[in-house]
């Protein structure tokens, strides 16, 4: 089985970057993801650019900026998972500290409140931004695996 997506390019600024002009534009790599969100194991992935200007080098620029993008998504995933490491000790810590200083007025409570809060921001971490990002990471590589065909009219 296979999933084409289609690109229609009749105007080089919707393809370009309107801040740096030697890149391909946000909007069309959100595009493929949209376009590729509902991929199923096995599937071939074929992206199809129709493009008027033969100059114009959409495959590679294309490819560069999902390269970029996956890069980005690997870089997040170590920041979370080093934040995740540092609100797990934190907690923890907090935890047993509230064990060790026993029943002093309010100040047990206050650093097992504050040792579970910091956990639970790990684990809320784990399940959104993390599962968000390996979604992402996926999508993006799979866009990179995919084949890319310029064709050179735009009938749309």
């Amino acid at each position: 089985m296979k999933k084409v997506i289609d690109i229609y390019l009749s105007k080089e600024e919707d393809f370009y970057d309107c801040y740096n002009p030697n890149r391909v534009s946000k909007a069309v790599i959100e595009y493929l993801l949209q376009e590729v969100q509902p991929f199923l194991k096995g599937e071939a992935l074929e992206i199809h650019i129709h493009n008027q200007n033969p100059k114009m080098p959409c495959r590679s620029m294309i490819l560069e900026r999902v390269q970029r993008e996956y890069v980005k998504c690997m870089e997040r995933r170590k920041r979370n998972n080093i934040v995740q490491l540092i609100y797990l000790i934190l907690g923890l810590a907090m935890l047993l500290v509230s064990i060790l200083i026993g029943n002093l007025i309010l100040f047990d409570e206050l650093f097992l409140i504050g040792g579970w809060v910091f956990i639970w921001s790990m684990i809320e971490i784990e399940i959104t931004k993390d599962y968000e990002n390996n979604q992402r990471q996926f999508l993006l590589k799979k866009l990179l695996e995919a084949t890319y065909q310029v064709q050179r009219d735009v009938t749309k």
